[in-house]
């Protein structure tokens, strides 16, 4: 039995992805992550940057993780009605330096377009 065949291009695909290195600089993002990432930047947010609102705690629970991947729940700092919830998985490489993390982010309670609560 085969698969069957899709031609959505992968970021096309309604997953909020984010492929990011170890200093979190994102190599890529699908367009469902652009939107959320719209969403949580600032107006002063770095071009090609994790918006801070995401990178900074984020950045802070890698480093007291111990493993490597789990989950994470964020609040906006200014916009207490934005939540998300971030998956992490990442390379199992022996150095910190040189792990990449792959991010799928999920809004918390988030009303979505279609009418459906997330």
């Amino acid at each position: 039995m085969g698969l069957a065949r899709n031609d959505t291009p992968l970021h096309e695909l309604p997953l909020a992805a984010i492929l990011v290195d170890e200093k979190l600089e994102p190599s890529y993002l699908s367009r469902e992550a652009r939107r959320i990432c719209r969403r949580w930047s600032g107006d002063a947010e770095r071009s090609g940057r994790l918006p801070r609102a995401i990178e900074t705690p984020l950045r802070r629970w890698l480093e007291g993780a111990a493993e490597s991947g789990g989950r994470i729940t964020l609040e906006h700092p200014q916009q207490p009605n934005l939540r998300l919830r971030v998956e992490v998985g990442s390379t199992a490489q022996p150095s910190r330096r040189h792990r990449h993390h792959l991010l799928v982010l999920a809004p918390v309670g988030e009303d979505r377009s279609d009418g459906e609560e997330t």
